[in-house]
């Protein structure tokens, strides 16, 4: 979470360790990291939308599921070859 948005309702641990004061987080490596989320950058921002919707389509063709967002992740991936 962005600590900037809710400055007066996080956790604050008093003796927080080898983490962070408001907890514990993992970067993407799944290695303990000592720091606070930081805000997305406007191209981040710009970008979400896109991307979560990517996602979505994609599990949603991994899991059979006919919605809405699936059509969107074949167009991307139309291009890419068939794997043997």
């Amino acid at each position: 979470m962005d600590t900037s948005l809710f400055p007066d309702q996080i956790f604050t641990d008093p003796d927080p360790g080898a983490h962070s004061p408001h907890g514990l987080a993992y970067d993407m490596h799944g290695e303990l990291y000592n720091g606070d989320l930081q805000p997305l950058t406007p191209e981040q921002k710009e970008l979400y939308p896109k991307v979560l919707g990517l996602a979505q389509g994609v599990n949603d063709l991994m899991s059979a599921i006919d919605s809405r967002p699936r059509p969107k992740p074949r167009r991307p991936l139309r291009p890419c070859p068939p794997t043997k």
